[in-house]
């Protein structure tokens, strides 16, 4: 299951993190692939992004465009 070492791997203070999984994409069939991640590992506030795209659309950018 892919994802699963990824998700028992946060609660573990470490440095790196794999997660291996199959890819059966290339002519000589299946191989095996490992992604590693290094640390730190950013968790993103989806509500506080959301209120920066959110107050940046509604400036008014008229003025800094030409006419």
């Amino acid at each position: 299951m892919r994802g699963s070492s990824l998700m028992s791997s946060r609660k573990r203070p470490t440095s790196a993190m794999a997660d291996t999984f199959p890819v059966d994409t290339l002519p000589v069939g299946p191989v095996e692939r490992t992604i590693r991640y290094q640390a730190p590992f950013v968790r993103p506030n989806r509500e506080q992004d959301d209120r920066t795209a959110w107050a940046f659309f509604q400036q008014d950018h008229t003025k800094d465009s030409p006419a």
